[in-house]
Order: structure tokens, then C-alpha cells, then sequence
């Protein structure tokens, strides 16, 4: 692995045959090029979840490793969402997001906050289906910046009799920036 020089000064003088130049320069426009592109997509379903009454349900999943991390991390989910309400019923979907070190434990970056809510005070029933975007922007601590980072993301379906909703997962992209 080549390491990448970053302390330049004026009147430094790279040579193009110099092997070290070389990849001194391929590495500055490597990460030039790379930034602000996504590191991962997930399209997967792990954090769906089907409309039922009286349900309280929870899933959960993880993300690969992230390594080579020099400050933040944004995390943009992108969600379809289903909320039906019936005389009076109240439905809520949370979200909630942890982190570790690699070889370390899960902790909390923050517990479960509402990521969309539904509710009626009428008799009649009213369906909503809307898309849902939730971004969050992480600082990872020193030692997941050099041994890597873990992130966990939990969906969390509250809802009572009169009510239900779902939720469909789009995109989950994590950007390094």
C-alpha cells in the first residue's frame, strides 16, 4: 500500500519516472477523484416491514465495514412508506442507529427517533403512502477512522388497533466525506 503524502510544500518537485512521485500523485487524484462517492448502496430488504394492526415490530441490519475513513460519514436512507389509520388509530415508524469499532461493541449513535407518523381523528380510514428520506451525518471516533466502522440501522413499527404501516426500504447509501 502506498502511503499518501500529504504535508506538500512550496517548491516540492515531483520527476515522472520517479516510482514514490508517481504514486504520490496517483494517490492525491485518487482521493480527489473518490470523494463524496458512495461507499456502499444497500438495496436489500432486511429492514422491511408489512403493514399489520397491533403490531410493535423491530428488524435490523448491518452494514459492511467501512475502512479508510478521514472525517464523516453520511448515511441517507431513502424509504417508501405505508401508514393507514382508522377511527382515532395512531401509527408510528422509528429509526435508530448504532455504531462499533471493528472487534468492539454496539452503542448507540441515537436512540429510536420517528422517521414518519400517522394518525386520524375521523371514523373513516385513510391510507398514505409516502417516500421518505432520513439523512444523518456521523463522526466517527479516532480508533473506528483507523481500525474501521460498523454500522447497525433498526426500524421500529409501533401501531394499535386502528392503525398499521410499513416500510419499504429504496436505498440505503453511506458516503464517506
Amino acid at each position: 500500500m502506498v502511503t499518501l503524502k500529504t504535508d506538500f510544500s512550496d517548491g516540492d518537485v515531483f520527476y515522472s519516472g520517479a516510482t514514490s512521485d508517481t504514486d504520490k500523485l496517483n494517490g492525491i487524484t485518487n482521493e480527489i477523484n473518490n470523494k463524496g462517492l458512495p461507499s456502499q448502496i444497500y438495496t436489500g430488504t432486511g429492514l422491511d416491514i408489512t403493514p399489520e394492526f397491533s403490531t410493535n415490530v423491530e428488524t435490523n441490519i448491518e452494514l459492511d465495514l467501512l475502512e479508510n475513513i478521514n472525517n464523516y460519514v453520511n448515511i441517507n436512507i431513502n424509504a417508501l412508506t405505508t401508514l393507514y389509520s382508522r377511527h382515532g388509530g395512531t401509527t408510528y415508524i422509528k429509526i435508530k442507529m448504532q455504531h462499533k469499532e471493528a472487534g468492539g461493541v454496539y452503542a448507540d449513535v441515537f436512540a429510536y427517533q420517528t422517521f414518519n407518523y400517522w394518525w386520524t381523528s375521523c371514523d373513516g380510514a385513510i391510507t398514505l403512502v409516502a417516500p421518505c428520506n432520513y439523512q444523518y451525518i456521523y463522526s466517527p471516533t479516532s480508533g473506528e477512522k483507523i481500525n474501521g466502522l460498523y454500522l447497525k440501522l433498526y426500524i421500529n413499527i409501533e401501531g394499535d388497533e386502528n392503525a398499521k404501516a410499513g416500510f419499504t426500504n429504496r436505498q440505503i447509501i453511506i458516503t464517506k466525506i
